[in-house]
């Protein structure tokens, strides 16, 4: 029995990925993240046309913070950050963006058996599970990169087997944050790298009494998910 709720609290884990959106941490003027495609860029004239997931086309113009767009182009999925209201949107942000592909009813019914299989092992139902959120984890590296490349990122120590950005939580990164691109994109990083953070924390409370520190650390290294910082509280976001 004890075996069967361990499972079902991966299971919980595992379900709770699919359906998860980041969730906002102040109640100010929001930004609006999109996972968007570029249909052309203006550079000299500022202006970006994007295509939206429900096929509109959407001009923008850059807000005046927005120094550069980096090596983006027509055809490129980014995600970007809008402010402002109706008549006034403006684009203060964009990144690259990778997006999970949807889960089908099929290879989540196989995700569901591979979880609560009796064939599979305690460590094996982990390992399934920390492997689904390393994936998730990817449409934050690409913001991660774009962070680094703009922003003047400097970070003397990294953790072997882990993530460069989980280094904005316990205070191993620093960087510029003199410009409001680099501020937009740390927001969208913390904000999106919550989501990753709670999953991790959360799968890992089921199993911390079953396999030994050794056997944990072993599988978060394998899917580059290796950290101890899953309970820190979020670093404050940064005005635009």
């Amino acid at each position: 029995m004890k075996n069967r709720h361990r499972s079902l609290g991966l299971l919980g884990v595992l379900l709770l990925l699919t359906t998860r959106g980041a969730a906002d941490q102040d109640g100010g003027e929001t930004p609006t993240y999109s996972n968007v495609r570029v249909v052309s860029i203006d550079p000299a004239r500022r202006i970006v046309v994007l295509l939206t997931a429900k096929g509109r086309k959407e001009t923008l113009v850059f807000d005046d913070l927005l120094q550069s767009t980096g090596g983006i182009k027509a055809g490129d999925l980014v995600i970007v950050t809008v402010r402002g209201g109706p008549g006034r949107q403006r684009m203060s942000a964009i990144s690259l963006a990778r997006t999970p592909p949807a889960v089908s009813p099929a290879k989540e019914s196989k995700a569901v058996r591979l979880i609560v299989g009796a064939a599979r092992t305690e460590m094996d139902r982990f390992a399934e599970v920390v492997a689904v959120i390393s994936g998730d984890a990817r449409s934050v590296d690409a913001s991660w990169a774009s962070f680094v490349t703009a922003c003047d990122v400097r970070q003397p120590e990294t953790t072997s087997g882990g993530r460069e950005w989980f280094g904005l939580w316990d205070g191993r990164v620093q960087a510029d944050y003199s410009g409001g691109f680099c501020r937009d994109l740390f927001n969208q990083i913390v904000s999106a790298g919550e989501g990753i953070k709670k999953a991790m924390a959360a799968a890992e409370s089921v199993v911390q009494h079953t396999l030994e520190p050794g056997e944990i650390r072993d599988i978060r290294t394998l899917h580059n998910m290796n950290w101890d910082g899953w309970t820190l509280p979020p670093p404050a976001r940064r005005d635009p």
